[in-house]
C-alpha cells in the first residue's frame, strides 16, 4: 500500500506529530506492504529525523501552527492568497497516485485548500482528524469567528468528496452551532508498540500495591511545560511544597533540558528529566508514574481532547484533570469511567488533587486497568489503516 501523511505542522521531531510519523514507520518497518511518503512543512529539520526512513516531501510554505491574528475586516483577500499557496504545494504531491493519505491534523487553510483541489482531480482515499478547533489557530476573537467559518465550509464540501472521512479523538467536533458525531480514532500505535504495552498490563501489581499504595505517590507530568498544559499551577505547586506523600516526575521535550536541570534542585521530591526524540522512552516514564496530571487550561481544553490523556489510560494510569476540560472529561465518561480525578482548575485546586488520599488513587487505578484494553484497542494503527478498505469501525 502507498500510503501518505500529510502534516503540514511537522517541522521538527517533537510532539504529537512526530509521534505519529514514528509509529507510522514502525508499522511500515513491519511485513505489511506500506511504502511510506510523509508530506511536511517546508522549513522540516531533518537532523532529528534522519533515523526514520521514509520518502520525505518537505512542500507546505504555510506551517501548519501559523497563527492569525485579524486587525481588520478584510481578511478574505489575505485567506484567498494563503489558500492558493496551500493548493500550489499541494499539486506538488499528486495525490491519486496513493492508496490512502492521511491528515491526523487538519489545519484551517490547509483543510480549505484540500476542498478546492480535490475538485479538479481524482480524489483517493482520504482520511482527516479533528482535532483542535478552529480557535486554537486564533490569536483574537474576530480570527476565530473567520476561521470557524473556513473550516465548516471546508469540512461541508469534502463530506460531498466520496472517499473522505472524519474522524476525532472523543466522538465529535464542534463548528460554529454544528456538531459532526464522527468515528473515534486515537494518536496510533504500531503493532510493536501495541504489543510492549499490552505487555506492561500484563504484568501483575506489587502485593503491596494491589489494595492500597503504601508508597509515596508519584503524579507524572508529561509534554510542553506551557500555560494551556497547567505548568505555570505546577511550578507554584512545587514552589509552596508538595503535599506529604507525594512525589513529582516531570518529563520534557529535549528542547527545555535546561528547566529540566533546574527543576531537579528545587525539592528531594521532584525529579526532572528531558527525553530524547522516540515515543519509546515517553511511554516508559510514562509507566513508571502512578497517577498522569492533565491539569491543562480549560480555556484551551473545553474543546481540545489531549493523546496524553489517551495514552495514560490505556497504560492503566489513572488521570488528574482540572473542571472544565470539558473534551477530556466526555472522553474518560464514555472510554475510562471512575478512572480520574477532576478538581477546580487553579492552584488550590491541583494541590487539592495532589493531597487527595491514597484511597482515593487505588480506586481510580482498578478503573483505569479496567479501561485500558479497550482504550488500547482504539489507539491501534490497523484502525487507521482499515480506512483504505473501508472497514474502519464507528464509535464504539
Amino acid at each position: 500500500m502507498k500510503l501518505l501523511l500529510m502534516d503540514p505542522g511537522l517541522s521538527a521531531r517533537t510532539g504529537h506529530n512526530a509521534a505519529t510519523l514514528e509509529e507510522l514507520v514502525l508499522q511500515a518497518a513491519s511485513p505489511c506492504g506500506i511504502a511510506l511518503t510523509c508530506a511536511t512543512a517546508s522549513s522540516l529539520d531533518r537532523t532529528g529525523l534522519a533515523g526514520l526512513p521514509c520518502e520525505w516531501r518537505p512542500v507546505f510554505r504555510l506551517h501548519g501552527y501559523a497563527r492569525f491574528l485579524s486587525d481588520s475586516d478584510s481578511h478574505e483577500p489575505l485567506l484567498q492568497r494563503l489558500t492558493d499557496l496551500c493548493v500550489e504545494d499541494l499539486r506538488q504531491l499528486e495525490l491519486a497516485a496513493y492508496d490512502l493519505v492521511l491528515m491526523p491534523t487538519a489545519y484551517p487553510v490547509h483543510l480549505a485548500a484540500l476542498a478546492q483541489h480535490l475538485k479538479s482531480i481524482r480524489a483517493p482515499r482520504l482520511c482527516i482528524g479533528l482535532l483542535m478547533p478552529p480557535s486554537f489557530w486564533a490569536c483574537d476573537a474576530r480570527a476565530a469567528l473567520w476561521l470557524d467559518a473556513v473550516m465548516q465550509q471546508s469540512i461541508d464540501a469534502l463530506q460531498m468528496q466520496p472517499g473522505v472521512s472524519f474522524f476525532s479523538e472523543n466522538g465529535e467536533y464542534r463548528t460554529g452551532s454544528t456538531v459532526l458525531w464522527l468515528p473515534t480514532l486515537l494518536p496510533p500505535i504500531a503493532d510493536r508498540t501495541h504489543d510492549w504495552i499490552a505487555a506492561q498490563l500484563a504484568l501483575p501489581l506489587p502485593e503491596a500495591d494491589e489494595d492500597a499504595i503504601e508508597r509515596p505517590l508519584v503524579f507524572g507530568f508529561f509534554g510542553d511545560p506551557s500555560p494551556r498544559k497547567g505548568f505555570e499551577l505546577l511550578a507554584h505547586c512545587i514552589q509552596g511544597g508538595l503535599p506529604d506523600g507525594a512525589r513529582l516526575s516531570v518529563a520534557l521535550p529535549t528542547r527545555h533540558a535546561a528547566l529540566a536541570g533546574a527543576l531537579n534542585g528545587t525539592a528531594p521530591s521532584v525529579t526532572a528529566r528531558s527525553l530524547g526524540p522516540g515515543n519509546a522512552q515517553y511511554l516508559e516514564a510514562m509507566q513508571a508514574v502512578d497517577v498522569v496530571l492533565a491539569f491543562y487550561d480549560p480555556a484551551v481544553y473545553g474543546m481540545q481532547m489531549s493523546g496524553i490523556v489517551s495514552e495514560a489510560i490505556a497504560l492503566g494510569k489513572p488521570v488528574l484533570v482540572a473542571d472544565g476540560c470539558k473534551a477530556i472529561l466526555r472522553f474518560l465518561e464514555a472510554h475510562a469511567p471512575g478512572a480520574y480525578l477532576s478538581c477546580p482548575a487553579d492552584a488550590e485546586g491541583l494541590r487539592q488533587g495532589l493531597a487527595a488520599p491514597h484511597s482515593t488513587w487505588v480506586a481510580r487505578r482498578r478503573a483505569a486497568r479496567a479501561a485500558a484494553a479497550g482504550v488500547l484497542q482504539l489507539k491501534r494503527m490497523r484502525r487507521w489503516l482499515a480506512i483504505h478498505d473501508g472497514t474502519a469501525e464507528r464509535n464504539d
